[in-house]
């Protein structure tokens, strides 16, 4: 009997922790719609704030700038330019919204809020490097150098990133 209570009382506390998290989720999206449009028509000054930033910073409002612009480049990106409804956001949260709005537009918005809604934030991260930044191919030839007495080849994009990682390792590893 015992098991049974625990289980109906840690699926009460369940439902009850998804309805919280729900309502954070509402609450990220219409803060993001609020600031938006408060910074847009600059209604900071109205208040007597010289900056967004600085309203941000006041104790009353005490929003980090990180928080603030993300929640309004997810309301710019999914509901003003996607035209999507605050419902179908929802379950996808701010956090992951965030992780696929850079590669978000009408060809594929539908699948990939679904992505965001279904997945872990740790699958999803995986799903877009996958699709958005598929592995450099190696090129022929390569730096090679030794560390610790080990052959090693680095393959770079660019001659800006091969005297990067060549600073980067001065006087570490001996270089051909």
């Amino acid at each position: 009997m015992t098991d049974a209570i625990t289980a109906a009382a840690a699926f009460e506390r369940h439902e009850r922790i998804v309805a919280l998290r729900n309502q954070a989720e509402q609450t990220f999206i219409d803060l993001g719609r609020e600031l938006y449009w408060f910074e847009q028509e600059k209604q900071f000054l109205a208040l007597g704030y010289p900056s967004f930033e600085s309203y941000l910073a006041d104790p009353e409002v005490d929003i980090s700038r990180t928080t603030a612009f993300k929640l309004k480049r997810i309301y710019k990106r999914f509901e003003l330019e996607l035209e999507c409804t605050a419902a179908v956001l929802l379950p996808a949260g701010a956090d992951k919204l965030d992780v696929i709005r850079p590669h978000v537009d009408e060809s594929n918005a539908e699948e990939w809020i679904h992505k965001a809604s279904a997945l872990s934030r740790s699958d999803l991260r995986q799903e877009v490097r996958l699709a958005f930044d598929p592995p450099p191919e190696p090129e022929e030839s390569g730096i090679v150098g030794e560390v610790n007495g080990s052959r090693v080849t680095l393959w770079c994009d660019t001659q800006s990133q091969v005297q990067r990682i060549m600073d980067r390792l001065a006087g570490l590893v001996q270089w051909q």
